[in-house]
């Protein structure tokens, strides 16, 4: 339990009297106790821990204003209201007025100046009792979800959640609070309009409602503070976000005007390592940044800072998204541009790539995948399915046939998203039992390996790999009703027979009567269609027929594999007896890329749930999308709709910066840059640096171990001039600079900027 700082103050006792149960669901808040504290201005900041709840608040003590003080000043107040009083000279001046016209208060005006100012400032914000909030740096984020409720913040120390403050509005002050916030955002907010969002004056992103017309329990108010002192590159050193040596690769990479992304979860600390990062970019250079909300604050003379504006109410307005401002950023001559958060096609904008291709991690149109629709089961081409269904606007209610990885049994899962991209490469890859697949590079592949599955991209599979492969196949939940010795097992055989001359509703047919007999006699009557090659192995000209039989036999448990292409398919029986294991594993003997002189089409969906499903001879794949916030799952989502960017684009990307926020004992939640990872052209991703959870540490450790592992610092020393020696030799420079910088106090980000001048400015 964290350490309680000094004797409980007056305010924490004064909350606990008021009966902290209507808050907090009967705890009586006897707990409390302070455990850090801090000024903003004449405020006392008090963070308290709760044992009982294991929660942290926020509390604030504000200065008592003498009682003699009072009326003048909300008389002088209310003629500035009114407009009896110039403004234009601020606060100082309006303390002028006070002690003018009331020469008795003036010894208590001077003696009270600080609180006196306090309470003008606080009145003339417009921000009412959220003033002492907006004013304190460590603050991100306000709430207030309704009246009556403790307003919440986000604390840049305590970030493990959400922290009430000993604030609560009631509905009149919460209503008036809203409007006034409105006002300084410059829109309008009423019961005809009672939604409104926009920017302050300060720089603040203002999310409001009005009343109970769109929010059931009243007014609410949600605001992201606009940071007025910025982490700085120092800040992420001392609280080891990252290594010295991490810092000096990466401002390197700015230095030489790398693409660079930074991906992770929320509140993972993404803006602040791209406000660090900017930081470093030589002072004489132009920069461009996009951003929805402003937060990004450069010291840069030459800073074309560009927000987004979106109108809801206006038919008269246009919106200016992220997609117009980086057209607009184009044509503004910068020498970066950076986008404080990347959703679509303002990726593609920046790259200039997209419109000859896009990215892909998927199948060939051709792959066979087993769906169903309304209860019918099929086979199809998974281009054909891809196709069909982006020409009717993503609305095909289909499920696939999937893999469960928890219960390790075939099931069928929703598809909820269909891809189309396009692929200069396919990866070949051939098995021991005669399988054979194309996929791209990058597409996910589960292996199995010593005994636990996990995920390869295709273009790191090679032989000895196994892979996963379906043992039977799941009902569709339609089970046919069989009437014994009556003539509806004849018909459905009949049915079956006529499936395999119209190639379709066969395999639904079977899924669904689930009879032994009828399925054996269907398999037995596709194979003698055949050709038969060797002891059970079978060549067809009919593709389709060859997965129609696949498919039959697996009803049956027993496997076989596909091979070949066009009219020359193979088809071989791997296990004459009934086999009713959920899955099994084949292995891989042969791993080929495939360069193409153009671009061919590939395809991928993205299943609900288990995100696996099942494509060609029942081999189980991975679908478009990970989890997990990784260097993987980053690609994926480029190459994927709407952002839709191809191999083209990756092969730009210089690398991708992997931000978390983890639980360390000890320390408590913080924030690490878990993981640097290089795109190398035709080789993919490649891990520089990663963060070892166990000791804290941000490996490698020497500048020679990092320019042996970095391609793109070998591209910067090309472009320099240097050899590999010069190379480490500049990277430890760096390393050694801000290792000095950060030691000691901690400066601002202007402190930050100068020292970064001064060591250009040597070179």
């Amino acid at each position: 339990m964290p350490r309680s700082e000094g004797r409980v103050p007056a305010v924490v006792k004064q909350w606990i009297t008021l009966g902290l149960k209507r808050y907090y669901h009967g705890d009586s808040g006897s707990d409390l106790k302070p455990v850090h504290r801090y000024n903003v201005g004449p405020v006392d900041v008090y963070i308290v821990y709760s044992a009982s709840t294991g929660r942290y608040y926020y509390f604030i003590d504000e200065p008592e204003l003498p009682e003699e003080l009072r009326d003048p000043l909300e008389r002088l107040l209310s003629e500035a209201a009114l407009g009896r009083l110039r403004l234009k000279d601020g606060v100082e001046h309006l303390a002028e007025q006070l002690a003018s016209r009331h020469p008795e208060l003036a010894d208590v005006a001077e003696k009270q100046y600080p609180v006196l100012t306090y309470y003008l400032q606080r009145s003339l914000s417009g921000y009412g009792p959220l003033y002492p909030l907006l004013k304190d740096s460590m603050i991100e984020e306000v709430a207030v979800e309704a009246p009556g409720i403790p307003v919440a913040v986000y604390h840049r120390l305590y970030s493990d959640g959400w922290m009430d403050t000993n604030i609560v509005l009631v509905e009149e002050e919460l209503d008036s609070l809203a409007l006034s916030i409105a006002r300084k955002a410059g829109k309008h907010l009423s019961v005809a309009v009672p939604l409104a969002e926009g920017l302050t004056e300060e720089g603040h992103r203002v999310a409001l409602t009005f009343s109970r017309e769109v929010s059931r329990r009243g007014s609410s108010i949600v605001i992201r503070k606009y940071p007025d002192k910025p982490l700085t590159i120092v800040d992420l050193l001392k609280s080891n976000t990252l290594s010295p040596l991490e810092a000096a690769y990466l401002w390197m990479l700015v230095e030489a005007k790398a693409f660079l992304l930074i991906v992770g979860g929320m509140a993972s600390g993404k803006t602040s390592m791209l406000q660090a990062l900017a930081t470093l970019i030589p002072p004489d250079q132009r920069i461009v940044t996009l951003e929805d909300t402003p937060e990004l604050n450069l010291p840069h003379t030459h800073w074309d800072p560009l927000v987004t504006r979106y109108t809801y109410f206006s038919e008269t307005s246009a919106n200016v998204d992220l997609l117009a401002l980086a057209k607009f950023a184009l044509r503004r001559r910068s020498d970066y541009i950076i986008i404080g958060e990347v959703r679509g096609e303002e990726a593609r904008m920046l790259a200039q790539a997209a419109a000859t291709g896009q990215g892909s991690m998927c199948l060939e149109y051709s792959d066979r995948v087993l769906v169903k629709q309304n209860g019918n089961a099929k086979l199809i081409q998974i281009g054909d399915l891809v196709e069909h269904c982006l020409s009717i606007g993503y609305g095909c209610n289909m499920e696939i046939l999937s893999f469960d990885p928890l219960r390790w049994k075939p099931v069928w899962a929703r598809i909820r998203r269909y891809v189309k991209t396009y692929t200069t490469s396919w990866v070949e890859v051939k098995t021991l039992a005669g399988r054979q697949f194309r996929v791209t590079p990058d597409h996910p592949v589960p292996v199995i390996t010593s005994g636990n599955p996990s995920v390869k991209p295709a273009y790191r599979l090679k032989p000895g790999d196994k892979i996963l492969v379906i043992g039977r196949l799941p009902p569709t939940g339609t089970r046919r009703k069989q009437a014994g010795t009556t003539g509806s097992g004849y018909r459905l055989k009949v049915e079956l027979a006529g499936a395999t001359k119209r190639r379709e509703g066969s395999i639904g047919a079977l899924l669904a009567s689930r009879d032994p007999q009828l399925v054996e006699g269907f398999a037995e009557s596709i194979l003698d269609t055949a050709q038969k090659s060797g002891p059970d192995t079978y060549n067809f000209k009919d593709m389709e027929k060859a997965y129609l039989a696949h498919y039959a036999l697996k009803l049956l448990g027993v496997d076989s594999a596909i091979s070949g292409n066009g009219e020359h398919v193979t088809l071989k029986i791997l296990r004459g007896a009934r086999n009713d294991a959920p899955f099994l594993t084949d292995v891989i003997t042969g791993v080929r890329i495939i360069r193409l002189n153009s671009k061919e089409p590939a395809y991928d969906v993205e299943v609900d749930t288990t995100h696996l499903f099942v494509h060609g001879s029942s081999i189980v794949t991975h679908n478009c999308t990970f989890h997990a916030d990784g260097v993987e799952s980053t690609l994926v989502r480029l190459s994927s709709p709407p952002i839709s960017l191809g191999e083209s684009f990756l092969s730009l990307i210089w690398a991708i910066l992997v931000m978390r926020r983890v639980r360390i004992r000890g320390k408590g939640t913080v924030r690490r840059l878990i993981e640097v990872a290089e795109m190398v052209p035709t080789s993919g991703a490649r891990t520089v640096f990663a963060w070892n959870p166990e000791t804290d540490q941000h490996l490698p450790s020497t500048a020679e171990e990092v320019v042996g592992r970095s391609y793109r610092l070998k591209q910067v020393a090309k472009l320099y001039g240097w050899s590999t020696e010069e190379l480490a030799a500049e990277l430890g420079k760096r390393e050694l600079f801000l290792t000095a910088l950060s030691r000691g106090g901690s400066p601002s980000y202007l402190d930050v900027a100068r020292a970064v001048a001064r060591f250009y400015a040597r070179r």
